[in-house]
């Protein structure tokens, strides 16, 4: 029984309670509260100095529960407080009631809040609060509030130093200080001197607040042939058999929290194969002149797949990095003839958090006409990003060769809507939260005949919650990083340059 009462939410344990009473049940297992201590009620005060125990208080109900919570513009203060977003700032009030009656003129000594704030991110967080003082019984009593970011989202909590505040009858608002979330901040009744008398008209209440500081993160993927300057990285370029082929993967932490252990994860298309030697970092500790050259652990193969797999170690908010290698685009027959579409999926996953992803292409570019062959054409991939509210934009890869061509898509986006069109990039708004399946299938002309290419890769599922997206989880393709590297970065500026300049200005002209 006392495993069940332990998880239990406050509203339900107050439910709990009020029916043991009218049952006659005792139960001495508080949720969220505690220590277990004796009760009382506003006719029949405690006879000794002991704080937040009774249970019939017109001002808060049952003082157990002192600890609340509330975004801006609330209407009220309530425990839990759900869908806090980034940079909004939660204020936690503490209420403080030494419950011994007032004809016993029993004053609390070295009275003390203290505020323990959770560390990391999460998606519920739970804030304690503590009340204490030297003569009460118990000497330290505890509450909690939980705090749940909107969209299902991870966060943490930042103390807003200076926030801290008590009032009372006889103090307006008066600055704590900001040990109340390290050892404690020392409160008291007309004066910060410890001391609380007994009776609710000497209660108070102790404010602070703190920031909601959440995740958001981008990756934006790039290509160039080898000896192209930097303003030539591009989404999509022309190559031929043999070239080197040059890749960019930008990570960017545009949230407000810091992003620890990144993954960057390229998938390289067929026919192309990485060059050992060549994956490089470029940051603000390793610039562009002096990269940093990871060894040939980076470079990995599964299930028939070549992956450049590496850590890239901590961001700060406005902070990102840069990963670039090279590949080459290999002499095999399947491309021996026509033209052929290949694409290169980056992802980029930090610890904790879903992935984000992006595309860049290449076309291998063949002047021998392809005779007497099997038409080749499928669906090699779909990505969808979320552009802001509930817009996303979704991108066809598909492959067309050996007599094969393209004509047109047929978009499905799981709220009965439908487009076909021939171009591959489109933009769909959902008109509601929900869960959502994105299919696309390409058609091709073969030999005069229209057909289509169905494939698990042109899938895909968005869900929004609240008008916005929730981030994805981590896809299943990701192998393990092995030893890799772990690579310190960023002292929380964001990158400068020419390399960084030059590559978001090609990007706004594609």
């Amino acid at each position: 029984m006392k495993k069940l009462f332990s998880i239990l939410p406050k509203k339900a344990w107050f439910a709990l309670v009020t029916l043991a009473a009218i049952a006659g049940i005792g139960i001495g297992v508080q949720a969220g509260f505690g220590p277990d201590r004796p009760t009382y009620t506003m006719a029949h005060p405690a006879d000794h100095i002991t704080f937040n125990s009774i249970t019939d208080n017109p001002l808060v109900g049952d003082e157990r529960a002192f600890v609340r919570g509330a975004l801006p513009g609330a209407s009220g203060y309530s425990d839990p407080v759900t869908g806090a977003k980034d940079g909004e700032e939660v204020t936690i009030e503490v209420f403080v009631h030494n419950d011994a009656a007032s004809n016993l003129n029993l004053v609390a000594k070295n009275t003390k809040v203290r505020i323990a704030l959770p560390s990391g991110s999460n998606r519920t967080q739970t804030v304690t609060g503590y009340v204490s003082a030297d003569n009460a019984q118990p000497v330290t009593i505890h509450d909690t509030l939980d705090i749940t970011g909107a969209n299902n989202g991870t966060f943490e909590l930042q103390y807003i130093a200076g926030s801290a505040r008590l009032k009372t009858n006889k103090l307006d608002s008066v600055k704590l200080s900001d040990n109340i979330v390290t050892s404690g901040a020392t409160i008291g009744y007309d004066a910060l001197d410890g001391n609380v008398p007994g009776c609710s008209e000497f209660a108070g209440w102790v404010t602070l607040k703190v920031k909601v500081n959440m995740p958001n993160y981008a990756v934006q993927k790039s290509v160039r042939l080898a000896g192209e300057d930097s303003t030539k990285w591009r989404e999509r370029a022309n190559v031929k058999i043999g070239d080197k082929v040059q890749w960019l993967i930008r990570v960017t932490n545009i949230g407000s929290t810091n992003l620890s252990n990144i993954v960057v994860l390229d998938e390289l298309p067929p026919y192309m194969t990485a060059e050992k030697g060549s994956v490089k970092l470029i940051d603000d500790v390793h610039p562009a002149s002096n990269p940093y050259v990871y060894d040939d652990s980076a470079i990995q193969q599964k299930d028939g797949k070549v992956y450049v797999n590496v850590d890239s170690g901590t961001y700060a908010p406005n902070s990102g990095a840069y990963v670039m290698f090279d590949s080459v685009v290999t002499n095999n027959k399947a491309i021996s003839c026509g033209n052929q579409l290949l694409t290169n999926l980056a992802y980029a996953t930090p610890k904790s958090y879903g992935s984000v992803s992006d595309i860049a292409q290449v076309i291998v570019v063949n002047d021998t006409p392809c005779e007497n062959q099997t038409p080749i054409y499928s669906c090699d991939a779909l990505d969808v990003k979320t552009i802001g509210g509930r817009e996303i934009e979704a991108t066809v890869a598909y492959t067309a060769k050996s007599g094969a061509t393209f004509s047109d898509v047929s978009y499905t986006f799981g709220d009965s809507n439908s487009l076909v069109t021939d171009k591959t990039t489109v933009k769909h708004t959902y008109a509601t939260d929900g869960v959502y399946t994105i299919k696309a299938v390409p058609s091709f002309m073969v030999d005069g005949k229209k057909v289509t290419a169905e494939s698990q890769n042109c899938v895909k599922v968005v869900k929004f919650e609240s008008g916005n997206p929730v981030p994805p989880e981590t896809p299943s393709v990701l192998p393990n990083t092995g030893a890799g590297s772990l690579i310190g970065l960023f002292a929380g500026s964001s990158l400068v340059g020419t390399l960084g300049y030059r590559f978001w200005a090609s990007k706004r002209r594609q």
